[in-house]
């Protein structure tokens, strides 16, 4: 194949290529909602197959873990989106007591066209949040970790609901603002906690503050750790 044809071979598979989009990219439900509903929408010029799946969401420093959903549902698990329409999903679950926060992982996974074998397949994951009744909020604890020459910033959800972190961001003592984690940095759900790595700073990060946009609102400053910080000893 000419290099003309490969260019065109490969300009025309990317317009084909579905464009997805989930709303909400949040999903909150109280304890006392059954269903709610998740809109697949897709943009693209080609139909979109996929088969959907719920799981229980853990976090540990380590990592995140997906487990079985237990009673919690979506519907259907498999479906397809022709090109400019949209596919209404249902999360189910039985209405009983929630005591605390459970956080899900909503995956959609792109199933293979027999006539595109070996092309890159779409895999979507957002949250799914039942919330419990008169739940407090969040509140993030940070400290640093590690040394002087491999920083770590951990994050403890000290509070009964998730906080969704964007924009991480450390003030140095003279209110100069380095952005760290641009974007999306990642969730920490109620009672967990969350570590990344920072890039080495000559001054150890000391004086100064972390500061992020936590579940899409203002900058704020992150609260000192302080007990576990004194318990570990300088970094």
């Amino acid at each position: 194949m000419g290099s003309t044809a490969a260019l065109l071979l490969a300009s025309a598979l990317a317009a084909a290529e579905p464009a997805i989009t989930v709303e909400p990219a949040v999903l909150t439900m109280d304890a006392g909602q059954a269903s709610a509903e998740v809109w697949v929408r897709n943009d693209g010029d080609t139909a979109w197959a996929a088969r959907a799946s719920l799981h229980a969401w853990r976090q540990a420093i380590d990592g995140e873990r997906l487990e079985p959903a237990g009673t919690i549902l979506i519907s259907p698990s498999h479906f397809s989106v022709p090109a400019g329409s949209r596919q209404r999903l249902r999360v189910l679950r039985p209405v009983e007591p929630v005591e605390q926060e459970t956080g899900y992982r909503l995956l959609l996974e792109q199933l293979p066209a027999s006539d595109a074998a070996g092309a890159p397949l779409l895999r979507h994951s957002s949250a799914v949040f039942v919330t419990a009744p008169d739940q407090a909020a969040h509140r993030l604890l940070v400290r640093l970790d590690g040394d002087a020459a491999h920083p770590a910033l951990r994050l403890h959800n000290a509070g009964a609901a998730h906080a969704r972190v964007t924009e991480l961001a450390w003030v140095d003592p003279l209110g100069r603002r380095h952005l760290l984690l641009p974007g999306l940095a990642g969730y920490v759900l109620a009672g967990a906690s969350r570590i990344w790595s920072l890039p080495p700073h000559r001054d150890g990060y000391a004086g100064g503050h972390f500061e992020a946009q936590i579940n899409q609102g203002p900058p704020q400053a992150l609260e000192p750790d302080r007990l576990a910080a004194a318990a570990a000893g300088p970094l």
